[in-house]
Formats: C-alpha cells, sequence, structure tokens
C-alpha cells in the first residue's frame, strides 16, 4: 500500500532527523563552552569571533528545529490520510 510505505519511510527519516538533533545539541553546548572560555582564544578561517560561530549554531538549531517540526506535522498528515483511506 502506497500509504504504508510513505509512513515507514517518514518514520525512518523521522529517527533521521531525530538523531541529527543529538549532534546540533552538541555543537551548540560546544559553541557554548567557546565563548564562556576565553573569548578570541578560537580562531576560525575568516572569522575571529567565538560569537559569531556561536550564532551560527543557534541558527543551526532553529532550523534544525523547524525541520523537526514539520517532520512531525508530515509523519502526522500521513497517518491521518492512511486512517481514512482504511475507513473506506
Amino acid at each position: 500500500c502506497w500509504t504504508m510505505k510513505t509512513s515507514i519511510m517518514f518514520s525512518v527519516l523521522q529517527r533521521d532527523i531525530e538523531t541529527h538533533g543529538k549532534i546540533v545539541c552538541s555543537v551548540v553546548k560546544l559553541c557554548e563552552r567557546l565563548v564562556r572560555s576565553e573569548p578570541g582564544s578560537v580562531r576560525l578561517k575568516g572569522h575571529n569571533d567565538t560569537a559569531h560561530a556561536y550564532k551560527v549554531a543557534r541558527s543551526l538549531e532553529r532550523r534544525w528545529h523547524y525541520l523537526y517540526l514539520r517532520s512531525l506535522e508530515w509523519q502526522c498528515h500521513l497517518e491521518t490520510l492512511a486512517g481514512k483511506l482504511r475507513n473506506n
């Protein structure tokens, strides 16, 4: 059944997104530690500011969170469609 295959595919994608969320969280925590430690002690290519790295990490976290919520929304939508098809 198409909806069952699609639902399984989205479940796999959801787990992948959740796994990447752990990585994103680790990056944000690392950047927080860098900012709390000696500011300016870490030099990034093209940027001399750990605050910039922290801002980029926070932006990544916001984008990941949006992606996570959208994937949950789609998974719920597919489950609703599958339920309607089963009832017909």
